[in-house]
Parts: C-alpha cells; sequence; structure tokens
C-alpha cells in the first residue's frame, strides 16, 4: 500500500469537505503531520489561540478515525523532505493555500520532492474555486467585484465531500512534540477570555452554520449593519481555520429554504480577496493603486495610535468596536470599515499599521481579507473606497446603532475627551488626498 505524507495546515481542520485528506484516505495508508512554521505563518496572538484549540479538536477527530497527527515546528520543506526519506514516503498531499509566501515556498518543495521522485499532490480546499480559474474574457485577473462576483455565480462550484470516517496510519519513528509545545499560546493569559466567547471545533462551526441558515439568514441584508441586531453568522473564525469548507457553505445555503444570496455575497468577496491577493501579491504591503506610494501618511504617532488601539479615541462607536475586538477577538463588520476608515483618515495613519494591530487581535484573522478591507478602506486598493468618503463617527452610529446598545454594551465609566475633531480632521485628510486626484 502506498505511504503518504499528508500535510496539515491551519484551513485544512476539518473532517468534511477535505480533499486532500479524502484523497490521501482513499490512495494509501496515511502519516499526517502538521508543521508550525513561523517564517511563513502570518498570524497573530488571537489567531494562534484559535488554532491551538482548533488543533486539539481536529487531533482528537484524526485519532478516532484512525490516524495520529504528528506535530512538528521548523521549516516545512525540510522537515518534509526529512520524513519523506526516513519513512520512505511514496507521495506528499496537501490542500493549496494562498498566502504568497506559504504558496511560492510550496511550488518549489513540490518541484524539489518530484525530483527525488515523490509524487507531490495538492488540492482545492480553502476556496471554491482555485485563482486562476477565474478570470475576465480577455484572461486578465479581475480588479473590480461586481463582475467577479456576477462571473463566479454563473460557474459551477464542485460539491462538498463526504466526511472522512475512516483512516489507516502505518507505524513510523516520527517523534512528536505536544501541542503545548508549539508556540501558538502567548504568556498573557488573553486565551482566557476569547475562550469564554467561543466553542473551537468543526461541529460548533457545523452548528453554527445551520441555526444561521434556519433563524437569521433571512434577516442578513436587514440586520447585517447592525451591530446590535446579532444578524451577523459568526462563521469567519471556523472558515478561516478550515473548520468550515467553503463549498461546503456555499451549497448549504444554495440549497436552503430560506433566501441566502446576500450571505452569499460576503462569502464571494472572501473569494474575490483571495483572488487580488494571488494575482497581486505585493498588495500583502504596498498599495495596489501606485499613487499611493507617494502618499504623505502621518509619521507613526504612537499617542493616538495606542488610544485607537485600547477603544480611547473619544468616539463612542470607534472605541465600542475596538473594546469587542479586544475581548472577543472579533469585532462587527460595519464598525471594523469605522474602525479603520478612522485610523486612515482621521488619524492620517499608514494602513499597513492598523491592518498589523487587526492580525494580533482578530481570531478569525484571513490575511487576503484583510489586507482587501484595509486598502479599500485607505482608498488605495482595488475597487476601493473614493478617497473622499470620510464617514463621520457619531452620524454612523446614529444611523446603525441609535439606541446606543451596542456602544454601551462595550463601553461603560466617563468617556475619554476625543483625540480629534471630525470636521478640522476630515479637512486635513481631504487636503492631503487631493494631492494625488487624479
Amino acid at each position: 500500500m502506498k505511504k503518504i505524507l499528508l500535510l496539515i495546515r491551519r484551513g485544512d481542520l476539518r473532517m468534511h469537505d477535505n480533499p486532500a485528506l479524502q484523497a490521501a484516505a482513499r490512495s494509501g495508508s496515511i502519516l499526517p503531520v502538521f508543521i508550525w512554521d513561523e517564517q511563513n505563518e502570518r498570524l497573530g496572538a488571537a489567531a494562534k489561540w484559535w488554532l491551538h484549540e482548533a488543533l486539539g479538536s481536529y487531533i482528537a477527530q484524526m485519532d478516532k478515525a484512525g490516524a495520529s497527527v504528528v506535530l512538528k515546528a521548523g521549516g516545512t520543506a525540510r522537515i518534509v523532505q526529512q520524513m519523506a526519506a526516513e519513512e520512505n514516503i511514496s507521495a506528499v498531499y496537501w490542500n493549496r493555500h494562498y498566502p504568497p509566501a506559504v504558496y511560492q515556498a510550496d511550488h518549489k518543495m513540490a518541484e524539489e520532492l518530484e525530483e527525488k521522485g515523490i509524487e507531490a499532490k495538492t488540492f482545492e480546499g480553502d476556496l471554491l474555486l482555485p485563482p486562476w480559474e477565474t478570470r475576465k474574457k480577455d484572461n486578465s485577473p479581475y480588479k473590480v467585484f461586481t463582475p467577479f462576483y456576477k462571473n463566479i455565480m454563473t460557474m459551477s462550484i464542485p460539491k462538498p465531500l463526504p466526511k472522512v470516517e475512516k483512516l489507516t496510519g502505518f507505524d513510523h519513528e516520527q517523534v512528536s512534540l505536544s501541542l503545548e509545545k508549539l508556540p501558538l499560546i502567548s504568556g498573557f493569559p488573553w486565551h482566557d477570555k476569547l475562550s469564554t466567547h467561543w466553542t473551537v471545533s468543526e461541529q460548533a462551526g457545523l452548528n453554527r452554520l445551520h441555526r444561521f441558515a434556519k433563524e437569521k439568514m433571512n434577516a442578513y441584508e436587514e440586520k447585517r449593519d447592525l451591530p446590535a441586531a446579532d444578524g451577523c453568522s459568526g462563521l469567519s473564525p471556523y472558515l478561516a481555520a478550515g473548520q468550515l469548507s467553503p463549498r461546503y457553505v456555499y451549497h448549504y445555503v444554495l440549497q436552503s429554504e430560506n433566501s441566502g444570496s446576500d450571505f452569499l455575497r460576503q462569502l464571494i468577496w472572501r473569494e474575490f480577496s483571495w483572488h487580488v491577493l494571488f494575482h497581486f501579491p505585493d498588495t500583502l504591503e504596498k498599495p495596489f493603486n501606485p499613487a499611493f506610494c507617494s502618499f504623505e501618511w502621518v509619521p507613526e504617532n504612537k499617542e493616538p495610535i495606542h488610544c485607537w488601539q485600547k477603544g480611547e479615541t473619544g468616539f463612542d462607536f470607534i472605541d465600542a468596536g475596538m473594546k469587542e475586538m479586544w475581548e472577543t477577538g472579533v469585532m462587527h463588520n460595519r464598525v471594523r470599515m469605522l474602525a479603520a476608515s478612522f485610523f486612515t483618515k482621521h488619524l492620517l495613519q499608514h494602513w499597513t499599521i492598523g491592518m498589523r494591530h487587526f492580525e494580533d487581535c482578530l481570531v478569525d484573522l484571513d490575511v487576503a481579507s484583510n489586507v482587501m478591507g484595509w486598502q479599500w478602506t485607505a482608498g488605495t486598493g482595488v475597487d476601493a473606497a473614493p478617497y473622499f468618503r470620510i464617514f463621520n463617527p457619531e452620524l454612523q452610529a446614529k444611523k446603525f446603532d441609535p439606541d446606543s446598545i451596542y456602544i454601551k454594551k462595550w463601553l461603560s465609566g466617563n468617556r475619554p475627551t476625543k483625540i480629534v475633531d471630525h470636521q478640522a480632521a476630515r479637512k486635513r485628510a481631504l487636503d492631503r488626498y487631493n494631492t494625488i486626484k487624479k
């Protein structure tokens, strides 16, 4: 029987609709390995905590199915090649992942394995479709969401694969780290409060999807911008960790008796974000719009940045969102956009600084969606918000939290003085943006 090394990543931590796992189970006996590769992973403290919990749940599922997961830490290619040599591996299977550094390193690793006579086989487990399959008529990548959305809705999305119930492992000589030895849990006990808000397992993600489709999806378009309404799905951390398959979510929503078209649009926005990052990997750090390469952001100013991070700007709607993120690891999407807008336009701080703070604090960190959101809000990205769209946080609060229910949930006591004047900050931002206006 063929001996297969199954490479597991964040994004793979499920038994349902897992193409690499399914193929390995059908093709031979398997040795599953999760490698924590600090060099290629771009995860902050909150996402690492979620990964730690998700791994624990997944390892138990794999044990029950018949193949124990080996845990390693270090360079992925080096460890894979070493294990392949030591265990006489015939093939290495993995689901493709698209953070630029990971994808490029995996491509090189596949070539090196093939040169040694080891089959390297990759699968699509992270997206609805591989990012090179959705193209414009001229074969160029999309830069605007609406035509991308219209196109993908005409395409055939593969049906999800069944849950893997039975695996065949084989005896090996590999020494596994314990889960606690992986450097995922920081010394700061932030995870204690995160654990009060979340159940981190594949089944919890599936249950949440099923409840959302049954109880909330019909009213999603009406309530999704109202942070006090509890109208969002809460699926994002499970998608980010691969505990929910996007294809499973897509087809489950399509088959639901309740209308899910508005929700599917958000799922496809995630797809669009990865499409853009795949084709334009420099946007992870650089503005998509080259005019912003010379834009004069205010030099990094620690005092207002710290006020923003701690939820002490004096603008209640913004501060409530930042407090929510610090407490739960997520922030309502409308408020997330407003917090990013305030940072880049009221404070004129570089979008990458705010983006990295979100990276550190979000349990639902999705690298492509995060960079897309920040570039869109700052006006620097593809299909971006116009530079002159500068939201008034107080008017936004009146519109989307008219009874201050959300604000009161996350803020209490005396409020700090506003760190900027809205009108003055708006004028400063417009003056600065007008210097690059086309």
